[in-house]
């Protein structure tokens, strides 16, 4: 009796981990808690084999079959025994020597019986379980007796070929049967068919993993406004609305023993329930802006953003053709008198006329910055002139302690881009980079006071690149008007035309074609591009120029940042050149207009060329666009998982450590398809 007991117990123990009866299901709820429902079958949510039935192993969080398990074995070691036994070293039951001449069905019969009984009912199980587990242990086997000829299965094996390892096959995985183990194995089937139970996607097929997954369509959905997501929304659709932009704040940096954390939260403002699997979030670094100076205060005031107007006797007395002079003049130092403001705008101004009352040729700004483990810094400003010469200029220098002021850039009134502002940038020189005190110097002169001879100046942008990230510059467009026809019709190339635009090799004088507009005609082009990939300093250069043009005939350029606001004015001017068809290249600081050029999946770009009367002509030509594209700074920056805290508020933490970019661009994205919808904010752990 007690013998009995003890043997019923070990039933049990054993029993608890034999295979289950397949529960078919549609949906996660048809299945237990502990369980999911995986290619229409319930299966055991795990994080190692461990977890799983001997006859399972832990594939992508599920437990699902792959081999003959030990259990399985070690019954038909036993079985093999009892039967050698029964009929002596020399015979076996399908007639084969010992010596292995022929298959030995014994095992693989026992083989197939267990792997049947996967799909029996329980009480079939039961009563199989039982006779396994009175056969003996195949511990009291002589050696000898598991040692096979290499051309049988040996007694540790379980199969002969693929097809006795079809009980593993599955949708999306084939069962297969390693020839070197003998062991059974479920392969993924790449490019199967199958189905993976969300409505709305198309051409489901199997992927190098064994997961089933199709292409979403949107066209599927029910409705015209929902997207079809099936990261996001539960099968069978797979469709539903699109949550509104959510907000993205990062707490200020806390040190702690790793370095320094944010702690960040995602909030969109309704009640978006769990979402963790449908969102995603990154950190990048190495654009750093250090300084973006408009001269406009929050009140609509004139403010010099930090800089220092010098003064006393520490202007030049000229700067004719860039080349400042060594005599010293009485700089201007009224901020008043040199700015000049206009709705939502302000710049400062150089007019001989007018500084401090009149009298005085130049002004100066200066400020020093730490540029501490920075490359390549760089230094913008937009400048402007009306009825200059080029005894009159902007000119910039940069200095450090004990050292003469190095000349960076000059911009002259002989550029003859009236009235509009145009950008120059330059890189400061090497000495520069990763230096903690850096200054710089702004200087604009103007020469006389008929006409007037005036400078103007505006958007001041210094940026650099975190030495663990190289700088990359991005083309976005790059438009050269090759291959156009005259007139351009809409849609040319991707670009909406509206008015008149011609096309011509007699353009920019460069032997290729030009847009132009001519005899009181006008044209806008209108592009949009994706910048999400740049994270900073996007600039719009292009070629212009007139034929026996006057100040009413010009070019201007706009953007669109999707914002609701429309079209905004960044640049615009007359050129008229000495000669005619001689264009020259203008550039405006699109970044410095609106941070929000970067990372934007459909920023609007629209060039106008004007024409006020007959005989006259405005060219455009090689229209580009480029910006900085940031980099991955892990593992010098680490992002945790998301954690949901409240109705469609989520969390994460951000840490930086010493050898991380002191300021990090962070993105959280819902959707796992364009558009998605995103979420962007800096990190400043300076």
């Amino acid at each position: 009796m007690k013998s009995s007991v003890i043997l019923a117990a070990l039933s049990l123990s054993l029993c608890a981990a034999c295979p289950s009866p397949s529960v078919e299901c549609q949906q996660d709820a048809d299945c237990r808690a502990e369980e999911v429902c995986h290619q229409a079958i319930c299966r055991q949510v795990c994080n190692a084999s461990t977890e799983c039935r001997r006859d399972e192993m832990c594939l992508d969080g599920v437990c699902l079959p792959a081999v003959f398990d030990a259990y399985t074995i070690d019954v038909a070691m036993a079985d093999r025994a009892e039967t050698d036994s029964a009929l002596g070293d020399g015979a076996r039951p399908d007639g084969a020597s010992a010596d292995g001449a022929a298959p030995d069905r014994a095992m693989t019969d026992t083989m197939a019986t267990d792997a049947a009984s996967r799909d029996a009912g329980p009480h079939d199980r039961a009563r199989s379980d039982s006779a396994a587990h009175d056969a003996p242990s195949p511990d009291a086997l002589q050696p000898d007796a598991r040692q096979a000829d290499s051309a049988t299965p040996d007694a540790l094996g379980a199969c002969l070929r693929d097809e006795d390892c079809v009980f593993l096959n599955a949708p999306c995985s084939r069962g297969r049967c390693v020839q070197a183990q003998s062991n059974c194995v479920a392969e993924p089937d790449p490019g199967a068919s199958c189905d993976d139970g969300f409505d709305c996607t198309e051409e489901d097929h199997c992927d190098e993993q064994g997961r089933c997954a199709g292409i979403p369509s949107d066209a599927r959905c029910g409705y015209g406004a929902e997207l079809c997501r099936p990261g996001c929304f539960a099968p069978p659709s797979g469709c539903g609305l699109a949550p509104a932009p959510p907000t993205l704040s990062c707490a200020a940096p806390v040190d702690d023993m790793t370095g320094a954390t944010s702690i960040c939260t995602l909030d969109f403002g309704e009640a978006l329930l769990d979402q963790r699997d449908c969102l995603s979030c990154a950190a990048r670094g190495g654009f750093v802006l250090l300084e973006h100076s408009d001269f406009l205060d929050a009140q609509g005031s004139c403010s010099l953003d930090g800089w220092t107007l010098e003064d006393g006797n520490r202007c030049t007395d000229t700067v004719a053709s860039c080349a400042p002079s060594s005599a010293l003049d009485t700089c201007c130092a009224e901020i008043n008198s040199i700015c000049e403001l206009r709705t939502n705008d302000a710049w400062l101004k150089s007019e001989m006329g007018t500084n401090c009352g009149g009298g005085h040729r130049q002004w100066r700004i200066t400020r020093s910055f730490d540029l501490s483990g920075l490359d390549l810094p760089t230094f913008c400003y937009d400048v402007s002139e009306s009825y200059a010469t080029s005894d009159d200029a902007v000119f910039a220098t940069v200095e450090r302690a004990g050292e003469a002021p190095v000349q960076l850039s000059c911009t002259s009134g002989s550029v003859d881009w009236r009235a509009g502002f145009q950008t120059s940038c330059a890189v400061l020189p090497a000495w520069a980079a990763d230096h903690p005190a850096v200054q710089v110097t702004l200087a604009a002169h103007s020469s006389a006071t008929n006409e007037p001879h005036r400078m103007r100046l505006d958007n001041l942008y210094l940026y650099g690149h975190h030495s663990s990230c190289a700088p990359a510059s991005v083309l976005l467009l790059d438009e050269d008007f090759t291959g156009c026809e005259d007139p351009i019709v809409d849609r040319w190339n991707g670009w909406a035309v509206t008015g008149e635009a011609r096309c011509s090799t007699a353009g920019c004088d460069t032997g290729g074609e030009s847009a132009f507009a001519r005899d009181g005609a006008s044209f806008t082009l209108t592009h949009y591009l994706d910048t999400r990939e740049v994270s900073g300093a996007v600039q719009l250069c292009l070629r212009a120029g007139d034929e026996h043009g006057t100040s009413s005939d010009g070019v201007a350029v706009a953007i669109d940042v999707g914002d609701g606001a429309g079209w905004r004015m960044v640049g615009w001017g007359s050129i008229y050149q000495a000669r005619d068809n001689d264009c020259q290249q203008v550039c405006f600081n699109l970044s410095a207009q609106d941070p929000r050029v970067a990372r934007n999946p459909h920023l609007g770009i629209r060039v106008y060329a004007v024409t006020e009367d007959n005989g006259r002509k405005s060219i455009v030509d090689d229209i580009l666009v480029h910006g900085v594209r940031s980099c991955d700074v892990y593992p010098a920056v680490s992002v945790t998982a998301l954690s949901e805290v409240g109705l469609g508020i989520y969390q994460l933490e951000v840490t930086r450590t010493a050898q991380g970019p002191p300021v990090v661009e962070l993105t959280c994205a819902w959707g796992e398809a364009s558009p998605s919808i995103e979420a962007i904010t800096e990190i400043d752990y300076r």
